[in-house]
């Protein structure tokens, strides 16, 4: 899940060094805050009141409760963060192809834009590999489209194992991925052949 990794740090905001961080997956011990001294730790619920992120806020000297109330959820600094980071979560949901968690056509085409573009600029090698499942039409008319399901999640995990930090992999569409590789020709040539055999 993307939130598990999810990390925003905004920089120095009014005096107050703000972080935004997913606290993980267990909220039992989060408090309405946490304060030591001059660093609070004020958890932001969703309207459901589960625990979407944390603002971590530090400042020279000690915070008062006024401090503590802005930075809460219903606070104008703590409701202009938890705008923001629902905003961000359903932007990330619209790029991210639901059934594999890659991220689909948008998702490349901001990627492309945001980091192979620059690559390019700095002429660095970029090379794309496309990927397609022989005979998918089969297996979905065959095992029906919950076992074609299942065999678009594997090869999704299969792909992004493979892979690993050497590139991006993204959903084009159907049974086909694409893969982009920050490496050249011949090692791209020969990490595509591992992932087909894989």
């Amino acid at each position: 899940n993307w939130k598990d990794k999810y990390n925003i740090w905004s920089g120095l905001i009014g005096g107050f060094f703000l972080a935004l961080s997913y606290f993980g997956t267990d909220h039992s011990q989060v408090g309405r805050y946490i304060s030591a001294k001059n660093v609070a730790v004020i958890p932001l619920t969703s309207d459901l009141g589960s625990v979407m992120g944390v603002i971590v806020a530090h400042r020279a000297d000690s915070f008062t409760k006024n401090d503590i109330d802005m930075f809460s959820s219903d606070g104008k600094i703590g409701s202009a963060f938890k705008l923001g980071l629902t905003k961000e979560m359903q932007h990330q949901d619209s790029i991210t192809d639901k059934l594999t968690r890659l991220k689909n056509r948008c998702g490349m085409d901001e990627y492309i834009k945001s980091s192979t573009l620059d690559r390019l600029l700095n002429k660095e090698t970029v090379c794309t590999a496309m990927c397609d499942i022989d005979h998918f039409k089969l297996v979905n008319d065959t095992y029906g489209h919950d076992a074609g399901d299942k065999v678009l999640r594997h090869v999704a995990e299969t792909l992004k194992e493979q892979i690993g930090e050497a590139g991006e992999v993204f959903r084009q569409g159907g049974e086909e991925f694409v893969v982009l590789f920050n490496k050249s020709l011949e090692n791209t040539v020969l990490e595509a052949e591992k992932i087909r055999e894989a």
